[in-house]
Protein backbone atom coordinates (compact mmCIF):
# COMPACT_ATOMS: atom_id res chain seq x y z
CA UNK A 1 0.00 0.00 0.00
CA UNK A 2 1.62 3.30 -0.88
CA UNK A 3 1.52 6.32 0.94
CA UNK A 4 -0.10 8.00 -1.92
CA UNK A 5 -3.09 5.98 -1.39
CA UNK A 6 -2.81 6.42 2.77
CA UNK A 7 -2.94 10.37 2.41
CA UNK A 8 -5.78 10.04 -0.78
CA UNK A 9 -7.94 7.94 1.80
CA UNK A 10 -7.22 10.03 5.16
CA UNK A 11 -8.18 13.50 2.72
CA UNK A 12 -11.31 11.96 1.73
CA UNK A 13 -12.29 10.70 5.03
CA UNK A 14 -11.28 13.96 6.07
CA UNK A 15 -13.50 15.79 3.38
CA UNK A 16 -16.62 13.04 4.12
CA UNK A 17 -16.83 13.92 8.02
CA UNK A 18 -16.96 17.49 6.54
CA UNK A 19 -19.81 15.98 4.89
CA UNK A 20 -18.87 15.72 1.12
CA UNK A 21 -20.75 12.70 0.30
CA UNK A 22 -18.73 12.95 -3.34
CA UNK A 23 -15.28 12.25 -1.26
CA UNK A 24 -17.10 9.75 0.75
CA UNK A 25 -18.43 7.82 -1.79
CA UNK A 26 -15.10 7.73 -3.69
CA UNK A 27 -13.55 6.27 -0.41
CA UNK A 28 -15.64 3.67 -0.44
CA UNK A 29 -15.23 2.48 -3.68
CA UNK A 30 -11.00 2.74 -3.43
CA UNK A 31 -11.06 0.86 -0.74
CA UNK A 32 -13.39 -1.73 -1.31
CA UNK A 33 -11.34 -3.98 -3.89
CA UNK A 34 -7.99 -3.63 -0.75
CA UNK A 35 -10.39 -4.59 1.68
CA UNK A 36 -11.53 -7.49 -0.26
CA UNK A 37 -8.39 -8.89 -0.79
CA UNK A 38 -7.65 -8.45 2.92
CA UNK A 39 -10.64 -10.32 3.87
CA UNK A 40 -9.51 -12.97 1.17
CA UNK A 41 -6.16 -13.94 2.61
CA UNK A 42 -7.69 -14.87 5.96
CA UNK A 43 -11.40 -15.86 5.78
CA UNK A 44 -11.48 -19.80 5.34
CA UNK A 45 -14.66 -19.57 3.40
CA UNK A 46 -14.24 -17.35 0.23
CA UNK A 47 -18.24 -17.46 0.09
CA UNK A 48 -18.24 -14.94 2.98
CA UNK A 49 -15.80 -12.09 1.79
CA UNK A 50 -18.34 -10.16 0.37
CA UNK A 51 -20.78 -10.26 3.47
CA UNK A 52 -17.43 -9.31 5.82
CA UNK A 53 -16.75 -6.65 3.68
CA UNK A 54 -20.56 -5.24 3.65
CA UNK A 55 -20.20 -5.64 7.34
CA UNK A 56 -16.48 -3.62 7.67
CA UNK A 57 -17.91 -1.11 5.08
CA UNK A 58 -21.00 -0.59 7.70
CA UNK A 59 -18.36 -0.25 10.43
CA UNK A 60 -16.60 2.33 8.86
CA UNK A 61 -19.54 4.30 8.19
CA UNK A 62 -20.72 4.00 11.74
CA UNK A 63 -17.04 4.99 13.18
CA UNK A 64 -16.24 7.46 10.69
CA UNK A 65 -16.08 10.02 13.31
CA UNK A 66 -13.83 8.89 15.21
CA UNK A 67 -11.41 8.61 12.29
CA UNK A 68 -8.39 11.28 13.47
CA UNK A 69 -6.54 13.11 10.86
CA UNK A 70 -3.18 13.00 12.64
CA UNK A 71 -3.17 9.05 12.67
CA UNK A 72 -2.87 6.75 9.20
CA UNK A 73 -5.72 6.04 7.67
CA UNK A 74 -4.94 2.60 6.61
CA UNK A 75 -4.03 1.16 10.40
CA UNK A 76 -7.47 2.62 11.26
CA UNK A 77 -9.23 1.10 8.14
CA UNK A 78 -7.62 -2.66 8.94
CA UNK A 79 -8.26 -1.77 12.42
CA UNK A 80 -12.08 -2.62 11.38
CA UNK A 81 -11.64 -4.79 9.25
CA UNK A 82 -9.76 -6.96 11.64
CA UNK A 83 -12.47 -6.72 14.02
CA UNK A 84 -14.78 -7.41 11.91
CA UNK A 85 -13.07 -10.52 10.40
CA UNK A 86 -12.72 -11.82 13.99
CA UNK A 87 -16.34 -11.75 14.50
CA UNK A 88 -16.98 -13.59 11.18
CA UNK A 89 -14.43 -16.57 12.03
CA UNK A 90 -16.40 -16.75 15.71
CA UNK A 91 -19.49 -17.33 14.07
CA UNK A 92 -18.57 -19.62 11.57
CA UNK A 93 -17.21 -21.41 14.78
CA UNK A 94 -20.20 -21.49 16.28
CA UNK A 95 -22.12 -22.02 13.37
CA UNK A 96 -19.93 -24.90 12.59
CA UNK A 97 -20.25 -26.60 16.50
CA UNK A 98 -23.82 -26.47 16.31
CA UNK A 99 -23.79 -28.46 12.49
CA UNK A 100 -21.37 -30.97 14.09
Amino acid sequence: MSDNNTQRWSKLMQDAQRGDAKAYQKLLNEISPVLKAFLAKRLYNQNDVDDVLQDVLIGIHKARHTYQPNKPFHAWMFAIARYKTIDALRKAGRKQEFET
